[in-house]
């Protein structure tokens, strides 16, 4: 279960359960509406990890932090990416998951 909300995203999973169960008919349309939203910019970073990755020998290398720094010339604010991001990972969203699917399965 970790593994999958960690990848789908708890929130989406809770979110989506919760608005079919207590919403109305437009929780749908929104949930819709947000979907798209979700992929365009899904769509906008894998472009831009494209366009900005960077050959190191036989391998490319990329990601936010690559185009953060590369596309808006700033090194700094992909370096606060990245360790940022390495402490989210590590902590924050295990740590969210974990209590929701805790808190969920409390009330069984």
């Amino acid at each position: 279960m970790i593994s999958t909300a960690s990848r789908v995203g708890t929130g989406n999973i809770i979110g989506v359960a919760t608005a079919i169960a207590v919403g109305d008919p437009g929780a749908v349309f929104w949930m819709w509406l947000m979907a798209l939203s979700g992929a365009a910019s899904a769509f906008c970073e894998s472009t831009l990890a494209q366009i900005y990755k960077v050959k190191s020998g036989d391998e490319f290398l990329g990601g936010p932090a690559y185009y953060i720094q590369q596309g808006l010339g700033k090194k700094w604010l992909g370096v606060l990416y990245a360790v940022l991001l390495i402490g989210c990972t590590g902590f924050g969203w295990n740590t969210t998951t974990a209590y929701n699917m805790s808190a969920a399965l409390e009330r069984v």
